[in-house]
């Protein structure tokens, strides 16, 4: 796979993630929740950081 390749692999990995957190402000706002604090709870936790972020950087290995 050429460098451009694993680039764009890992951005389609990064638009779901801010797509996942997108989806989950528009849900908190629909709840009449505040967004910033749903936010950091589903940033701080453990799920959403290892599969968004962390696994992220193995996926494609």
């Amino acid at each position: 796979m050429a460098r451009s390749d694993w680039f764009t692999a890992r951005l389609l990995s990064v638009m779901f993630t801010l797509a996942g957190l997108f989806g989950l402000s528009r849900i908190a706002r629909s709840s009449r929740l505040k967004v910033w604090p749903v936010l950091v709870f589903a940033l701080l936790s453990y799920g959403f950081c290892y599969t968004g972020i962390v696994a992220r950087l193995y996926a494609l290995v």
